[in-house]
């Protein structure tokens, strides 16, 4: 019985060390391969973009816009200076006797339509750094993120359309979950721009 007992013994010992050389080998492989892909670019040319949009409308696609493969959403730090893009002064000289017009949701977006639409380098190019990063927060806002900066925060609690519910660092840690592809993309290009 202790002759069997001790061939069991050394065939799991030679299985485990079997299975630990398969398991290095594979991760060895992944890794080397993974070194050796070739790397997409992280910015599509504009005329990709009109193709992709043009495409896309074709077809009666809106909001499902494919978006490049390999594209990652980095860390976007907050800033404290910003601008409420698109909306018209809150001041006024003498009373109006019509009531004063509140912008619509879509006028005070950078870009409205950055859920479904790719933005493209010369809009981007054209923006400041501190555009570019409230451009970056709307899309982030849009979805749900609250910010830790009080000044940026109360900006976006003033916004009609925000209804901020998720931690940034819960938001930031699960990108992919609450960001469609368009809008990754989209912050990508714009955080190259501030």
């Amino acid at each position: 019985m202790t002759r069997k007992k001790r061939i069991q013994e050394i065939a799991a010992a030679a299985l485990g060390i079997l299975i630990f050389l398969m398991v290095t080998v594979t991760v060895y492989v992944l890794a080397k391969g993974s070194e050796n892909a070739p790397r997409q670019e992280s910015v599509l040319s504009t005329e990709k973009v009109r193709e992709m949009n043009l495409a896309s409308s074709r077809e009666g696609n809106q909001g499902t816009l494919p978006a490049p493969e390999g594209v990652m959403v980095t860390a976007v730090p907050e800033v404290m200076e910003f601008s409420k893009a698109g909306q018209k002064g809150q001041e006024a000289t003498e009373p109006s006797s019509e009531a004063a017009e509140e912008p619509s949701a879509e006028e005070s977006f950078c870009f409205p339509a950055s859920d479904t639409t790719f933005i493209t380098e010369e809009e981007a190019s054209a923006l400041s750094p501190e555009q570019a990063q409230l451009a970056i927060n709307e899309i982030l806002a849009r979805r749900g993120r609250r910010f830790q900066e009080p000044e940026l925060q109360a900006y976006f609690d003033s916004q009609s359309w925000y209804m901020g519910t998720i931690a940034p660092e819960v938001f930031d840690a699960n990108r992919t979950l609450y960001l469609n592809e368009v809008e990754i993309y989209n912050v990508n290009l714009l955080s190259t721009y501030r």
